[in-house]
């Protein structure tokens, strides 16, 4: 039955279907966190918590959320407490709760896979001589789509999806190559480009670009920095923008593509 229904359908529509399936379950698997973290490789004596894990254990952990307070008030998990990593005084402060991992496992974490502060954080627990603790490298992302119950965002709890930047909204600030460099020919604009250090291979020709990466952004963005400048904005392949919009929009940018 199924076939033959299908087998109605104009060639080309059953083409896009299957494209939106595939991209569709791509994407659910990324927000699910079942990509690990590329940053494990560098960090090998650091354990690491999946989602599913955390959740079913998080009575017994203390989740330690890294990032900066602008980001930690767009969204975080709910049990969570902030200690950016960037903080002048982040290690003394992490150093209080020496005791407290004695009882209870640290859990760090950041954005997302591609977040490397979590991975910091828990270097600088080791070097002060803490054992019991984990990365959870999936990242708060990855919590928000799987457990939004637990998750605050924008200052609600729980986490109301829909408020995360539906697929129109996004494809309005994509840009074409070609879009990208005439809007970056203008003299005000900043083009920045947020891929990490190991990402840089290919460097676009013809453009004055500054290298910031997203979590220097993001702070800079709290900070309103550039909030009169238009941005143009790349990363190594799109993954990062839709997020990154978020908090463009939390922050009062709405110039930028």
């Amino acid at each position: 039955m199924l076939f033959r229904m299908v087998s109605r359908f104009p060639r080309r529509l059953v083409c896009l279907l299957a494209i939106f399936f595939l991209c569709h379950t791509a994407l659910a698997d990324r927000a699910a966190g079942s990509e690990s973290s590329p940053y494990r490789a560098f960090y090998p004596h650091i354990k690491t918590i999946s989602t599913t894990d955390l959740y079913e254990d998080i009575v017994d952990k203390t989740i330690i959320d890294v990032r900066s307070l602008y980001e930690f008030n767009v969204v975080h998990i709910t049990a969570a407490i902030n200690l950016p990593v960037a903080a002048a005084d982040f290690a003394e402060r992490l150093f209080k709760l020496k005791n407290l991992q004695q009882e209870i496992q640290l859990v760090f974490v950041g954005n997302d896979a591609d977040c490397s502060r979590a991975f910091d954080a828990a270097r600088t627990a080791r070097l002060q001589g803490m054992t019991n603790v984990a990365v959870y490298d999936a990242g708060v992302f990855a919590w928000l789509h799987a457990y939004p119950e637990k998750t605050r965002l924008l200052g609600e709890t729980p986490a109301q999806l829909e408020r995360v930047l539906p697929l129109v909204q996004h494809q309005i600030h994509l840009a074409s190559i070609d879009q990208f460099r005439r809007l970056a020919a203008k003299p005000d604009a900043l083009v920045v480009d947020i891929r990490d250090i190991y990402r840089r291979r290919y460097v676009p020709q013809g453009l004055e670009v500054k290298n910031i990466v997203l979590d220097a952004l993001l702070q800079a963005v709290g900070n309103r920095i550039w909030a009169e400048r238009p941005l143009l904005i790349f990363d190594a392949d799109g993954s990062k923008t839709r997020w990154l919009q978020l908090f463009l929009q939390a922050g009062g940018y709405h110039n930028y593509k």
